[in-house]
């Protein structure tokens, strides 16, 4: 039976990245000192964009697939506005362009590249969540798909661009080394050894339809409200 394979189903891989996300969420706000939430935070980003690639390959209802992503997206804009600070454009629409992108790169269109960096670059001027770096990601493993090593390759190598690139950055304005922004984004990384262990099958584990869609804005409002009237309450 498919269930038997070993590795990590589809469902466990959710399960990891939204819980991930959750710690990250949490050190980004409410425990900033304690850096090591924000490095276990990194595993969630690369779950997501691998988990959106075996989605696009596998939807029939594409459509549907990218609306139900927008819709959340939006439903998800207030709190993460909120608790953050910055926004709205959350995660969520970056996997929603990404989505568009890999419709693009498979297309017949003569122009799809060029249609594929001017979403990139518009997501960059309007400073949606992980912009280019997302975008890139989700459509590098789609090209690798069926080629993991080059895959894993392809992720290192440009996480590893996008650490000196911070490093160069940091160094020309002044900003310390020391300052875990510069380097924690390498981090990501570590969610290779999971991604590359995906067994194909959806798992014995048996979660809701929309489990990650839901929990992304609920747990942002419950975060939010947390931060606004029971930390204050803690000191």
């Amino acid at each position: 039976m498919l269930e038997s394979r070993k590795g990590f189903s589809s469902n466990t891989l959710k399960l990891i990245a939204i819980t991930a996300m959750l710690i990250d969420h949490i050190g980004a706000e409410l425990l900033p000192e304690w850096i090591i939430l924000r490095v276990i935070g990194r595993l969630t980003m690369p779950i997501m964009a691998y988990l959106l690639t075996v989605g696009f390959q596998h939807t029939h209802h594409f459509m549907h697939y990218q609306l139900r992503l927008l819709i959340f997206a939006i439903i998800a804009a207030v709190p993460y506005t909120l608790y953050f600070g910055q926004g709205p454009l959350n995660i969520l629409f970056t996997l929603w362009l990404s989505l568009w992108c890999l419709k693009l790169y498979d297309s017949q269109n003569n122009n799809r590249g060029v249609l594929i960096i001017g979403i990139i670059l518009l997501a960059t001027f309007f400073n949606v969540e992980g912009a280019a770096m997302v975008i890139t990601i989700v459509l590098l493993f789609h090209i690798f798909s069926h080629q993991p090593s080059k895959m894993a390759w392809a992720f290192i190598i440009l996480n590893s661009v996008y650490l000196i690139t911070n490093v160069i950055f940091a160094f020309n304005t002044n900003v310390p080394l020391t300052n875990y922004t510069v380097w924690i984004q390498f981090f990501a990384v570590l969610a290779l050894p999971f991604i590359l262990k995906y067994n194909g099958t959806l798992g014995k584990i048996k979660l809701p339809r929309y489990l990650f869609y839901v929990f992304y804005p609920a747990h942002l409002t419950v975060l939010l409200l947390f931060k606004l009237y029971a930390l204050p309450l803690l000191g």
